[in-house]
């Protein structure tokens, strides 16, 4: 499974038409503050992000279900 949580985000939103700020909204969040989130660094671990676990748990659940249609 690709773990470049970033991409997959991406491919999320593309799928179901959604911005940074629609996201926002559903959350309850700003739009910075989602993008802060999946943009700060993991502190020099990997070079990868560190992605909240709420957002991770949402990509997994969308690839799952989109697997299945």
């Amino acid at each position: 499974m690709d773990t470049n949580w970033h991409s997959r985000y991406n491919e999320m939103k593309r799928r179901h038409g959604l911005t940074n700020d629609d996201v926002a909204k559903i959350t309850k969040l700003t739009e910075s503050n989602v993008r802060s989130q999946i943009t700060r660094p993991d502190n020099g671990v990997n070079g990868q992000r560190r992605f909240p676990p709420w957002l991770k748990l949402a990509i997994v659940l969308d690839e799952r279900w989109y697997k299945k249609i």
